[in-house]
């Protein structure tokens, strides 16, 4: 939040509410799922009625019961909030101490919630999963640390028992809630205490100094300016989604083949043929026209700038001792930059790693993952509930409705996130996220990962062999559509059954619709007519709802707190001759836009909810084929957790950094963060 005083009136605003309404039981719903058309123009979403609440100038929004966020899910997010705000105002804090009246007040009530949470903690400790008792002892730190502001030691320990409850877990969720409007209440009356510094005068140290011991320095914060990192980020970063084999001399950015020499030279320890790597089909180019329209934005304040560019990539030849992809050259501006320019190649770099960063959080991440399921909730609700379809899919769909209403009505809203941390204006960002979702729901069936990894010819081992992304995406994929295909198969035997599922077909035909899902090249000639193609549909939806999400989401909490190697905008133009001294730093974001970064990119990257594959007894109906399917689906999972695991530490694998994103224990089932 780059304003912490309405930051966080808004929030107490809103938290206030959700304790009146927890408490008692007032959180109203509808139960009919409808398509709106107007939220995001021309897209088929989830319609979301809501009720003015005039005294706090918000609106209350009204979702689809089975949407309501669990109360766990509600735990874990509060939780990751208290984190980020303590990291957000710890000095602001300890400052405001000096000065305030009430802040004994506060701490002695901030204290007194985590005794509560404390007593909870001890006594329910087997009722929490792994990931969120990792939050909850995070907690605890919290404590310790409120401990040197009033120079009282925390006493509290967390300790693991298996005493019955004490409290239910409402009442415990209403304590946390306190705990947390505390901070806000302690924080909203201070300003961001970094000094302002000249740009011309930052140094990376000053990016490094936004971290503390809550949330701690990336680790690509020590590697991101070598040319092996940032290839590697192509193939195993947040957005590995854009690398295309080049086919013809046409994309190969004016690069001759002398120039080649010389920077493989540099790139490889040793030189390559221009001509040989083009017919072995070692080059590979990312291709970032698609933002060409993005206009140069200057929300909140200082003006920005955002490119199209293109960066071209080589792998080294079958005797090399590394086969790991290098950089080759960059274009910009119809500039060519070249490791050959030493006072201009690190900018090129920073300005590619802006504009990916700008295409994975507006097409990969936003219109790729969330909208895209958005039309499948609606029609897959409309299917009668024991329907196989259904009862396959609703799991992972779970909290969808709820955070994609946060992101339009907030994120992607103009003031919102996106508006004020990307490079263009809100409106030319909406525009693109229109187009490239309707992209992707108008080639539905070219979706599935096999597929898309071939149409980009990057599907080839010998050609392209360090691929974290693709290696174990397509083990999650495999495991998936193995698991989708078994499932089917206990209640369809022939593809004449799947065309005369009439509850089926009708479910195609509101995906298709003008007045229902709006999706194109999806179905058989308007239908489903085989059981291959069912389980390819499905395997589509549940891979993107869970697997590609987190591909895509979670390096946000890990990769992209870091400005520096990952700029959400660029503060001054880009080199204008490749011969030009320019230093990177001088079109970082400013200190409080990274420091704004890290609070949002931490909070939606930081909430791992479910677990791939781990349904409830009450998803599907007794149905001895189906356990069975689901036993293979479970030790399926397990065996790909230990190859990633063997992948990450094996040094022959070549991973510059271990790719824990697509382990099955890091993917939650649905998209709900």
């Amino acid at each position: 939040m780059t304003n912490t005083k309405d930051g966080a009136q808004q929030l107490l605003n809103i938290l206030r509410i959700l304790k009146i309404l927890l408490k008692f039981n007032l959180i109203p719903t509808f139960n009919r799922y409808k398509y709106n058309y107007k939220y995001i123009d021309s897209l088929a979403i989830t319609n979301i009625c809501e009720i003015p609440i005039p005294t706090v100038k918000f609106k209350l929004p009204l979702f689809p019961k089975d949407e309501l966020p669990s109360e766990k899910w509600l735990t874990l997010l509060v939780l990751v909030l208290v984190k980020l705000y303590y990291f957000q105002t710890e000095n602001a804090v300890e400052a405001n101490l000096n000065v305030s009246d009430n802040s004994s007040d506060l701490v002695g009530n901030i204290r007194k919630n985590s005794e509560i949470i404390d007593e909870f903690l001890e006594k329910n400790e087997d009722d929490f999963k792994d990931k969120a008792l990792k939050i909850l002892r995070d907690l605890k730190k919290f404590d310790e640390n409120i401990g040197k502001f009033d120079q009282f030691q925390s006493i509290h320990k967390l300790n693991q028992t298996s005493q019955s409850p004490s409290q239910n877990f409402k009442e415990y969720l209403d304590k946390t809630i306190d705990y947390y409007i505390d901070y806000v209440k302690l924080s909203k009356s201070s300003e961001e205490t970094f000094t302002a510094k000249e740009v011309s005068s930052l140094t990376l140290e000053d990016y490094n100094n936004l971290f503390n011991r809550e949330i701690n320095r990336p680790p690509i914060s020590n590697h991101f300016q070598e040319d092996k990192y940032f290839a590697y980020m192509q193939v195993a970063g947040p957005n590995p989604l854009m690398l295309q084999q080049v086919k013809t001399s046409d994309q190969l950015l004016s690069i001759t083949g002398e120039q080649y020499q010389q920077i493989t030279a540099i790139t490889m320890g040793a030189s390559d043929s221009l001509e040989i790597a083009l017919q072995e089909g070692r080059l590979y180019l990312a291709d970032y026209t698609l933002l060409k329209d993005l206009r140069h934005g200057s929300f909140p304040q200082a003006q920005k700038y955002i490119y199209a560019p293109l960066a071209l990539f080589a792998v080294p030849p079958a005797n090399s001792s590394s086969r790991n992809l290098t950089p080759v050259a960059i274009s910009c501006q119809e500039v060519l930059f070249t490791p050959l320019e030493e006072g201009t190649w690190m900018s090129a770099k920073n300005i590619v790693q802006m504009v990916d960063s700008n295409y994975h959080e507006l097409i990969s991440h936003l219109s790729h993952t969330h909208l895209f399921i958005e039309p499948f909730i609606v029609a897959t609700h409309h299917l009668p509930k024991k329907h196989p379809v259904r009862e396959i899919l609703i799991p992972h769909f779970q909290g969808t409705v709820l955070i994609n209403y946060g992101a339009h009505t907030f994120l992607i809203a103009p003031g919102g996130g996106v508006d004020s941390l990307l490079a263009s204006t809100i409106q030319s960002e909406q525009q693109l996220v229109i187009k490239a979702t309707k992209e992707g729901l108008f080639n539905f069936s070219d979706r599935a990962l096999p597929d898309m990894l071939k149409s980009r010819g990057v599907d080839d081992v010998n050609k392209l062999p360090v691929y974290p992304y693709r290696d174990d995406g397509l083990l999650i994929w495999n495991a998936i559509h193995n698991w989708v295909k078994a499932y089917f198969g206990c209640y369809y035997s022939s593809d004449s059954q799947v065309l005369n599922d009439i509850n089926l077909q009708n479910w195609v035909a509101e995906l298709i619709s003008q007045d229902g899902g709006r999706i194109e090249n999806f179905g058989e000639n308007g239908q489903i007519r085989t059981l291959d193609y069912l389980v390819k549909a499905v395997s589509i939806i549940i891979f993107t709802a869970s697997a590609q999400h987190a591909a895509v989401n979670f390096p946000q909490g890990d990769l992209m707190l870091y400005a520096p190697a990952f700029p959400l905008a660029r503060y001054t133009s880009a080199p204008t001759t490749a011969q030009q001294q320019d230093n990177f730093i001088n079109g970082l974001p400013p200190l409080d836009q990274a420091k704004a970064q890290i609070n949002l990119l931490y909070l939606l990257g930081s909430v791992y909810y479910t677990e791939l594959g781990q349904y409830n007894d009450s998803d599907f109906q007794p149905h001895p084929g189906v356990q069975s399917a689901l036993d293979d689906f479970h030790k399926e999972l397990q065996e790909i957790e230990g190859i990633i695991a063997e992948r990450n530490l094996n040094v022959e694998m070549r991973r510059e950094m271990p790719y824990e994103y697509l382990r099955p224990i890091n993917i939650p089932q649905s998209i709900n963060i």
